[in-house]
């Protein structure tokens, strides 16, 4: 909530926008998660509440389908599916549950966000057709992914076409049985990458949008340092920094689940395309994997990039204001006043840190760490492949 010490000229400047939301689909995805902007149940009283939404009731038919045709499909283990789709149903719910139970957290972020001023917000037309554009794509993706394996699925290969019927098929009729495969295949596919990508999606906006906020606020400070508003303007940059501590608040056990899902999906994928399966699964298997590793890298890489510039929009903010007090130091004619304190509090911040449930901090040092691991898994597999 915006700050009740505020003076009347300070509310005027910290103008309540919504652009972030109102201007993009991410609208979309904040009334899927049925997340009210303000709101002031408690916990348990909006996670109750959302249990009985139509969007929880359809996750969770969509999650029930799923863990079924993994557990009644009558073929051994590695024909019917692999250890990342169990995975992949798994962590998607408990997501979503992780985010209903987040909902406090998430509204009082979003209240403190829309106090701060329209220029640091909004977005321009370059951002707002990105965001929407990769808000279709998370979206559409389930159909497309439906679209391009249901061929494999009706091509004569009775294995992989009666997994989505429970071991049965529809004889007498194939255009039927090739639609209800195809709304299977979808309500599959949506419980593997339709979650797990809007949260992507909407924390790497939330990151993006914050990072930015404090570059341009970096400007101001900069273009500011000998005016009267000087004071004004560092207020405003720690109420950005205020709001950062608030969005890591609701968002790091999201982000450790995300990664967890991620490794479990890569290393049971590389496994796979390693032949290292009891059973050689059919190219529609692998096919899918493929698309299902490309997936969940490039949400999970984004995710990681786009949290990582808050601190690297505070350290440039330190790096700036420690070469202006250097300077002021080493000037025999500065005068150690207020401001030049000022100046030397700026260089002196240190950055700030999104983190996985304060397990580690998230940075792209992350992304090399997580492919490195991936690496060490290759070499150690083939190794053991060649021994034997």
């Amino acid at each position: 909530m915006p700050d009740p010490c505020i003076s009347l000229n300070e509310k005027i400047l910290y103008t309540v926008r919504d652009d972030l939301i109102e201007e993009t689909w991410i609208s979309y995805i904040v009334s899927l998660f049925g997340i009210k902007r303000q709101n002031h149940s408690s916990t348990i009283t909006m996670y109750l509440k959302s249990m009985y939404s139509f969007t929880s009731i359809l996750v969770h038919v969509s999650f029930f389908y799923s863990a079924a045709a993994l557990s009644l499909y009558s073929e051994s283990f590695s024909t019917k599916r692999t250890l990342a789709d169990i995975g992949c149903i798994s962590f998607s719910i408990v997501i979503w549950h992780q985010v209903q139970l987040q909902k406090a957290k998430i509204c009082q972020f979003y209240s403190y966000l829309r106090s701060l001023p329209r220029n640091l917000v909004q977005c321009n037309r370059k951002e707002r057709g990105i965001i929407n554009g990769l808000v279709f794509m998370a979206f559409i993706l389930p159909v497309a992914f439906s679209a391009a394996m249901l061929s494999a699925a009706l091509d004569g290969s009775s294995h992989y076409a009666n997994f989505w019927l429970f071991s049965h098929s529809i004889r007498y009729n194939k255009a039927v049985q090739a639609l209800v495969v195809f709304f299977c295949m979808v309500i599959f596919f949506s419980t593997k990458f339709l979650i797990l990508s809007l949260v992507a999606i909407t924390y790497g906006a939330f990151s993006y949008k914050l990072s930015k906020a404090i570059r341009l606020q970096n400007d101001v400070l900069k273009k500011s340092i000998h005016s009267e508003i000087f004071p004004a303007e560092i207020k405003l940059y720690y109420r950005i920094i205020q709001c950062c501590k608030l969005f890591n608040s609701c968002s790091k056990g999201t982000m450790l689940l995300i990664i967890f899902m991620y490794c479990i999906i890569l290393y049971t994928g590389l496994a796979l395309a390693l032949f290292q399966s009891i059973v050689i699964p059919t190219t529609s298997m692998v096919a899918e994997y493929v698309l299902t590793i490309t997936v969940c890298i490039s949400s999970v890489v984004a995710l990681l990039t786009f949290s990582s510039e808050i601190p690297a929009a505070m350290m440039e903010t330190k790096t700036k204001f420690r070469n202006i007090y250097q300077f002021a130091v080493l000037d025999p004619e500065t005068t150690f006043t207020k401001r030049v304190l000022q100046w030397k509090s700026l260089a002196e911040i240190e950055p700030f840190y999104l983190t996985a449930w304060d397990m580690f901090p998230v940075e792209k040092g992350v992304i090399l760490s997580l492919f490195g691991t991936s690496l060490s898994f290759i070499i150690l597999i083939m190794q053991l492949k060649r021994i034997e």
